[in-house]
């Protein structure tokens, strides 16, 4: 039997297996924009790849050292790393829309599409991963088994 991961141990656990699969949609669109499009467009893909994987990755970094922290001082840095996310999101996004090297529209769908396929093996991880689940005294399971209170 396996050991449950600690509180510590589950975002990385989350996003290397969430990750695998995004790499794996980055590298289809870049074919496929190599086939169909030109440079810009394989380089827009692998821009966006990037730009999710980074997106998500920061929030790794959070929850793993916001672990056992306080509630509220979690909330606090899991929202201050959000606006931030957001408003650096929002600058590299412009910073790419008056050039002509990377294309913005390739850019925005490999963001979309990686977006969906990193949230859909999140969750997927998330359900398949061992969680151990502590119930307080009196619950349901000691009522089930004569040991209410």
């Amino acid at each position: 039997m396996s050991r449950a991961p600690t509180p510590r141990e589950l975002p990385g656990i989350y996003y290397r297996r969430a990750a695998g699969p995004t790499v794996a949609a980055t590298a289809v669109g870049a074919v496929v924009a190599a086939v169909a499009g030109d440079r810009a467009d394989v380089l827009g893909v692998l821009v966006g790849g990037v730009i999710v994987l980074v997106f998500f990755g920061v929030d790794v970094v959070t929850l793993m050292v916001s672990a056992g922290l306080d509630p509220t001082v979690t909330f606090l840095l899991v929202m201050t790393e959000y606006l931030t996310k957001i408003m650096v999101l929002a600058l590299v996004l412009v910073a790419l829309s008056g050039q002509d090297v990377v294309d913005g529209r390739a850019v925005a769908i490999a963001v979309g599409v990686g977006t969906v396929v990193f949230l859909t093996f999140l969750v997927i991880a998330h359900v398949r991963v061992p969680t151990l689940v502590v119930e307080p005294h009196g619950s349901r399971a000691d009522e089930r088994n004569g040991q209410g209170t």
